[in-house]
């Protein structure tokens, strides 16, 4: 029997990514949790092993037992484990932010103008010659770098994601298709009727790269009606930068605006999507997938940065979205609901791209070349 160890900090989807693999009857599964707290916020099951960031030895000596590694992100604490994995099959399953440091060097190239001037006149405590000076200057980690050629196989959240990073001259794994899918949350959308409330959801959380002072000049000529609302999630990311955010929005919006400052079921979160009928995520890097696929689902119109290649991901595959500059072409009509037949083929295209069934033929095909790799290495 393969035996598979999952390396993962406390992040959403982890749960349903190991499930996946626990299905193959071939193989036998353990995780293997990173975490500087006591109890974890998103994972639900209790994992097998459980270290701090700093144990990087006893994480290395954990994996030295099982045939094969799969990293849920790649993160520091797994570099060791990663370099002593000789003769394992090792993927790399890539959530955005462990991956968009080879793209965007710094937190910085994230931002569009208005909320970059913000962020270090207000946020940073470095000087802005130093912040210039690392918008300029900062590279990928030769370290990350020398690790990465370590690994076997990577699955970018999408495809073209892959082909963007190794555009920059850096060396990638093959890739190989994975995703962490949604279907599971049709239990939850089986008994709702679309979104029919107008109000305006933006960005998925406190974190800059949301953008959120930039959506604002956006929004400065549209009319918001007194019945439709203003919903930021801010309940996890930068807590100064949310405080912040928070302040300005309610400056501008007053009792329209709602901060969403605690984390929530998914269920409970669904409830606050029915309370509206528009998102607009001014990312430019892929994020908040999960968020944009629940609000395809519910009907949304959705706005997102055209930089962003989940944007043109989607819009490749055929979804009906709009960009940002849409906005102001559609100022007095950006919560007109989307027409019936585009909320109908949205969700149809949704269904097919994240589908379970697929991504059961993918974790097949990955755990088939961990058993070549493993067969491979006792025959020689």
């Amino acid at each position: 029997m393969l035996k598979i160890i999952h390396l993962a900090s406390d992040e959403k989807f982890i749960d349903r990514g190991v499930n996946f693999f626990r299905e193959d009857k071939r193989t036998f599964n353990s995780m293997l949790v990173v975490s500087d707290v006591l109890n974890n916020n998103y994972i639900t099951s209790k994992p097998d092993y459980r270290f701090s960031s700093k144990q990087e030895a006893e994480i290395c000596e954990v994996t030295n037992n099982y045939d094969a590694i799969v990293l849920h992100s790649l993160q520091r604490p797994f570099y060791k484990a990663i370099e002593e994995s000789k003769n394992k099959f090792v993927i790399w399953i890539g959530m955005g932010f462990d991956y968009y440091d080879l793209i965007y060097p710094t937190k910085y190239h994230l931002m569009m103008e208005e909320t970059k001037r913000f962020y270090i006149s207000e946020i940073s405590n470095l000087s802005e010659d130093t912040i210039h000076d690392q918008i300029r200057n900062t590279k990928a980690s030769s370290e990350k770098l020398k690790i990465i050629r370590k690994i076997d196989a990577i699955s970018t959240v999408l495809p073209c994601e892959h082909e963007m990073i190794s555009s920059e001259s850096i060396s990638l794994p093959r890739y190989l298709s994975w995703n962490y899918i949604y279907e599971d949350l049709e239990d939850i959308f089986s008994n709702r009727s679309f979104s029919k409330k107008r109000s305006v959801i933006i960005g998925n959380s406190s974190d800059p790269s949301n953008n959120h002072l930039d959506v604002l000049k956006i929004l400065e000529g549209v009319n918001i009606n007194p019945d439709e609302k203003i919903i930021a999630p801010l309940s996890y990311g930068n807590r100064k930068y949310a405080e912040k955010v928070e302040e300005i929005f309610d400056k501008k919006y007053g009792g329209k605006f709602i901060p969403l400052k605690e984390y929530m079921s998914i269920q409970d979160y669904t409830n606050i999507l029915e309370g509206a009928n528009t998102c607009i995520m001014g990312h430019k890097r892929q994020q908040g997938m999960g968020n944009i696929i629940m609000m395809l689902r519910l009907g949304y119109k959705v706005y997102m940065n055209e930089e962003s290649p989940a944007y043109s991901f989607l819009k490749k595959n055929g979804i009906k979205l709009f960009s940002l500059k849409d906005i102001e072409r559609m100022k007095d009509e950006i919560t007109k609901p989307l027409e019936h037949h585009y909320i109908i083929e949205n969700i149809r295209i949704i269904k097919n791209l994240f589908n379970a069934n697929k991504n059961r033929q993918r974790t097949k095909k990955i755990i088939d070349e961990m058993i070549n790799k493993k067969l491979t290495h006792a025959k020689s």
